[in-house]
């Protein structure tokens, strides 16, 4: 993990300062960007004036960022590596509450392995993805207790009860969450339960009506051969009597 010890021991040979219309001040590598996003290594070479004044100046390597500074105090400070103007790769961060971040750092966001220590006294060790608590990790809660495990969105997974916890909440307020969660679940598991025999009332008594019907129908069709075959019988009848007379 990036530590400013690592800072100290840099080479800033090619370091520069610059000072921001903000009051901003940058100290560390930098490199001339063009419009196209790609560094430019040798900017003696263009020709072209218009395409030599669109080059840009960028913060490139390893650097240190003071910002809002005010004689010798500065808000928050960031020190670490940079990649086309944006945070990037291994770097610290000082936040103007007192609290700080160590680890890697993409699109200006904590990206990857980091640790975070809260003014507060909370402290999470572990993944993070666009700036937020995002995979395998363990939160330390300032009053002492431990969450180890999955981190989705700055909240925990709690794969017992697959339900998602809030870290920042203290042990008895998770432990409140907790039952009520378990009762809660309870409720829903009852009214599963009551669903599913309604339904298969529901099923039984179609297939009922199913059966019947099935069987109405097959009387009224026997029915129907019935009176066919009566007619038959009579149209025999009538045609002996008729051969008799005959």
């Amino acid at each position: 993990m990036y530590t400013t010890e690592d800072f100290a021991e840099l080479d800033k040979t090619n370091f520069k300062s610059y000072k921001f219309p903000n009051g901003n001040i940058y100290y560390g590598e930098t490199a001339l960007m063009s419009p196209s996003q790609t560094i430019v290594t040798n900017p003696e070479e263009i020709t072209d004036e218009e395409e030599k004044n669109a080059l840009k100046l960028v913060r490139h390597g390893n650097g240190v960022q003071l910002y809002n500074v005010q004689d010798t105090k500065c808000d928050c400070k960031y020190e670490g590596s940079w990649e086309f103007d944006k945070k990037k790769g291994r770097g610290t961060a000082y936040f103007t509450d007192g609290s700080t971040y160590q680890g890697e750092f993409d699109d200006d966001l904590f990206e990857g392995a980091g640790k975070f220590v809260w003014k507060a006294g909370h402290v999470y060790i572990g993944n993070w993805r666009k700036g937020k608590m995002e995979g395998t990790g363990e939160f330390k809660h300032k009053d002492g207790h431990i969450l180890h495990g999955q981190f989705i969105n700055n909240y925990m997974l709690d794969k017992e009860l697959n339900i998602f916890l809030d870290p920042f909440l203290p042990v008895e307020k998770l432990e409140v969450f907790r039952i009520d969660n378990v009762n809660y679940q309870k409720v829903l598991e009852k009214e599963r339960i009551e669903e599913e025999k309604r339904l298969e009332e529901e099923r039984k008594l179609e297939e009922q009506k199913k059966l019947e019907q099935q069987k109405l129908d097959e009387e009224k069709k026997n029915e129907e051969n019935n009176e066919e075959e009566k007619k038959e019988e009579e149209k025999k009848e009538d045609k002996n009597v008729a051969d008799k007379k005959k």
